[in-house]
């Protein structure tokens, strides 16, 4: 057995509510039949030891040991789709209950010659681009996933960001549980049971509203000319829909997962969290955000954060680590995911597009964003019953676009 440290693994493993699985789909634009698929599965397995996989707890430790008999048909199903929409299963695959970590379902339609490859698993055992790195290490040529940071500032403002930025981000994550600690004097939460912090019974299901894919050379084109990047505007673009959707002002708490560059281990992340106003002007929201994002890519805080957290919490009994987390994101009203999707130029097969969402915790409304060749695809996934009207919220997100590009 191996010792698993990566507390997010440990955190969301220790997670009894079922949430933040994650689901894929994955579309191609060929039949693939089922002797492929079960060779592809075959592969990916024997590539991919955390798929045969388990994780353990012992007392406050936790391990990752080799499951014994393992029997490969109990983890996908193959079904045709030929007078269904591919569409019609995502609310079937998201909330069904599974037996196994993980499972694929391969929905083969034989009369348009296309097939579209639904993937879950625990987050637990994955997070994003390694996700990503399981479903296409068989589909494509390419080998690298995730993109290292190149540092693009000049000297002066790699001083300011070093000093400065470091120092406004520490007092940003300070505002941050501050407002969490408002938030939880406002609520009666009992504080004994880790992972019983209510969020409305009722509220079980996993919901989605999936938008309208976004035009990437479009987005590209006024990023560049305003001097801000694709993930500025996206997560600008989330402030400004709650702001039309609540029609009231209103300070918001995010978090964002952010990806150690160049490494895959699994769940190789660091939070970010921020508090923003939701009502500000395009151009200013524009700018905040912006200077949120270069302070956290460009300062010293990211790599003394994810280190201190990283040596620490492997000595924090996981309760306290787990009321800490489950305090943390029952407070935050958005979650907010962007993967930069992989390079499909060197195919192997017709992938035409792909898409993601997680299953949410409590209350907290997940933007889940990948880039899909010209193409930017988001899933919003909530508890249902969060958004009460979810065409409004489609309308308000589009109406946000819309505002932000034409400013």
């Amino acid at each position: 057995m191996i010792e698993l440290t990566n507390y997010v693994s440990k955190l969301l493993f220790y997670d009894k509510t079922d949430s933040y699985y994650i689901i894929t789909y994955t579309d191609i634009d060929q039949l693939l039949d089922n002797n492929f698929i079960i060779e592809y599965l075959g592969k990916i397995i024997n590539k991919f030891d955390i798929l045969k996989q388990d994780i353990i707890q012992t007392s406050n430790k936790f391990y990752l040991y080799d499951l014994e008999n393992f029997d490969l048909s109990k983890y996908y199903t193959i079904k045709e789709a030929n007078n269904e929409s591919f569409d019609d299963y995502i609310s079937e695959f998201t909330n069904k209950n599974n037996k196994t970590n993980w499972n694929f379902l391969f929905l083969v339609d034989k009369k348009m010659k296309k097939t579209r490859v639904y993937f879950k698993i625990h987050h637990g055992y994955a997070d994003g681009y390694k996700i990503i790195q399981i479903l296409m290490s068989e589909l494509t040529e390419e080998k690298d996933f995730t993109k290292k940071f190149v540092r693009k500032t000049n000297f002066i403002d790699t001083i300011y960001h070093i000093i400065f930025s470091t120092i406004i981000l520490i007092i940003i994550y300070i505002k941050f549980f501050i407002q969490i600690t408002i938030n939880y004097l406002k609520f009666d939460i009992p504080n004994d049971i880790p992972n019983d912090i209510p969020n409305d019974n009722k509220f079980t299901k996993t919901d989605y509203i999936i938008c309208k894919d976004l035009n990437f050379d479009k987005i590209k084109i006024f990023t560049l000319k305003k001097g801000i990047t694709i993930n500025d505007f996206l997560y600008a673009t989330m402030i400004k829909t709650d702001y039309l959707y609540s029609e009231k002002k209103r300070t918001l708490s995010t978090i964002s997962p952010i990806n150690i560059s160049g490494n895959l281990h699994t769940n190789n992340m660091c939070p970010i969290f921020n508090v923003i106003n939701n009502n500000y002007s395009n151009s200013h929201l524009l700018t905040q955000v912006h200077q949120l994002f270069n302070r956290f890519k460009y300062s010293l805080f990211i790599p003394f954060f994810s280190r201190i957290i990283n040596y620490t919490t492997p000595f924090m009994n996981i309760d306290i680590l787990s009321q800490i987390y489950c305090r943390i994101v029952y407070n935050a009203d958005y979650t907010f995911s962007n993967i930069i999707g992989p390079d499909l130029r060197n195919l192997k097969y017709k992938i035409e597009n792909i898409h993601f969402l997680t299953k949410p915790k409590y209350n907290e409304i997940v933007f889940n964003i990948i880039t899909c060749k010209d193409k930017v695809n988001i899933i919003i996934s909530f508890k249902e019953g969060v958004i009460k009207n979810k065409k409004r919220f489609k309308e308000c997100f589009e109406n946000a676009y819309n505002y932000l590009l034409s400013s």
